[in-house]
């Protein structure tokens, strides 16, 4: 038994580990995001504590505002690290999504953009403040000229590492290069 133990700490001295007890949560936000979405993000995020890593698979058009607003919340609320991992296409909403994360990585596309739904009175139903609230997270990331032509109604594309690079370095804190 004692062999075994001091076996067990020659191996831990060798190969250190963070911290063998952290957990990975995962969530998903596929297809259109909406309200539906909230409940199994957030609850990914609440589990997580300190150590812990919580990866939330994106592949989606964009979706509500709203909840994105939720869910950008929750992130920022997390006490464990956040990635997004691209898989596809990351649009309008889930861009903003990926941007509230610690680290982005994966494959695709992003798209940012402001572009709102406006119901037959002209209304986008949308809070002023939540667009100036996205408006304001993603100007560290654009360059100047893509943040001025997207104020104006443009779409800004870009590759997945194009925007880790830029997140790293506008958020000045590196990202956590997780598995």
């Amino acid at each position: 038994m004692l062999k075994k133990l001091a076996l067990l700490f020659i191996v831990l001295a060798l190969f250190p580990v963070d911290n063998i007890w952290a957990s990975t949560f995962y969530a998903r936000l596929n297809g259109f995001i909406d309200y539906g979405h909230v409940p199994s993000v957030k609850s990914a995020l609440k589990k997580a504590k300190e150590d812990d890593t919580v990866i939330i698979t994106i592949n989606s058009q964009g979706g509500m505002m709203e909840a994105g607003d939720e869910i950008r919340a929750a992130i920022k609320k997390s006490k464990g690290k956040v990635v997004a991992e691209i898989k596809g296409n990351a649009f309008s909403e889930a861009a903003f999504i990926a941007i509230a994360c610690h680290d982005v990585k994966g494959k695709g596309t992003v798209m940012f953009h402001v572009g709102f739904m406006v119901d037959e009175y002209g209304d986008t139903g949308v809070p002023a403040g939540l667009t100036r609230k996205s408006l304001a997270s993603v100007k560290p990331i654009l360059t100047t000229n893509e943040y001025n032509r997207m104020a104006k109604g443009k779409d800004i594309f870009m590759s997945v590492d194009v925007l880790r690079e830029r997140t790293c370095k506008a958020w000045k804190k590196g990202c956590v290069n997780a598995a």
